[in-house]
């Protein structure tokens, strides 16, 4: 992190990972752009981007060779390492940034007028062309950021029946996303105890639409978890409510559409929940 990044108190803080028009050849398939944003009232509010390079990308070397390391080939993977990172830091590679506009003026995602309380936050970025950040975060918000524009265009509220905070927030499967993302739809999910809610948006007229679904009781008591959206399966891990931690793992089998996620997700809760200590 350079000396920017080290003044701010990363807490409850997002980090999503961005989409890059510009990688289309193949020394940039390594490459990932991370943003990172959070604050409150109480905290400093940041805004960062980094070019991340996995320091281990060797396509030299393969797992027979590396079993078969010798003292040397450690000291030479290490001085490689070494020059690695010092090439990473002269291309600004693997370091929190300020993130900035077309005129290179920082951008703080966050309005401090209207206080906006990004810790324990959840992103996603959608749209037609990968340029449109959604953010769901405390009481019941859910505000859309144009990273091209560097403005938000869209606040919304919640129909939840609790506060959102440290939730799941995931989108529709890719393959699942192909036939809507033509008509500018983008079709999202977000739990959080007992609030279950799909959430489409309607690029075209800049409009949010609700549904709520039903939670089975386990996932239900807690928020904090960890999760991950594979395959059309959605896998919570832990979690933290009401003075209990969850040592628990629970799946959501989504269905192809919104509208069979509303009518089939008790049964498909009952039917693919499953706990393991």
């Amino acid at each position: 992190t350079d000396a920017t990044a080290q003044q701010h108190v990363f807490y409850g803080h997002c980090v999503v990972k961005l989409a890059d028009s510009n990688s289309n050849n193949d020394k940039d398939n390594n490459q990932i752009i991370l943003l990172s944003f959070g604050g409150d009232k109480y905290t400093k509010r940041h805004t960062f981007v980094m070019k991340y390079v996995s320091v281990w990308s060797d396509g030299n070397n393969n797992d027979d060779e590396n079993k078969n390391e010798n003292e040397t080939n450690k000291s030479k993977k290490l001085n490689e390492f070494n020059q690695f990172n010092e090439l990473n830091k002269s291309n600004n590679y693997n370091q929190w940034l300020p993130f900035t506009d077309n005129h290179n003026h920082p951008i703080i995602i966050g309005r401090e007028r209207d206080h906006d309380n990004y810790r324990g936050a959840r992103a996603l970025i959608g749209g037609i062309n990968n340029h449109l950040l959604f953010i769901t975060y405390y009481i019941n918000n859910i505000i859309v950021f144009d990273l091209n524009k560097f403005k938000f265009i869209k606040y919304d509220t919640l129909p939840a029946d609790n506060f959102i905070c440290y939730h799941c927030f995931v989108s529709k499967s890719e393959n699942g996303q192909v036939q809507e993302m033509m008509k500018q739809n983008y079709q999202m999910l977000l739990f959080c105890w007992g609030t279950g809610l799909s959430i489409e948006y309607n690029e075209d007229n800049n409009t949010f639409q609700f549904q709520k679904l039903p939670v089975c009781h386990d996932i239900a008591l807690f928020n904090y978890y960890a999760y991950v959206c594979i395959n059309d399966v959605v896998l919570f891990f832990g979690g933290y409510g009401r003075g209990v931690v969850s040592k628990l793992m629970h799946s959501i089998q989504l269905e192809k559409t919104i509208d069979d996620i509303s009518k089939n997700f008790t049964q498909s809760i009952e039917r693919l929940c499953c706990n393991i200590e």
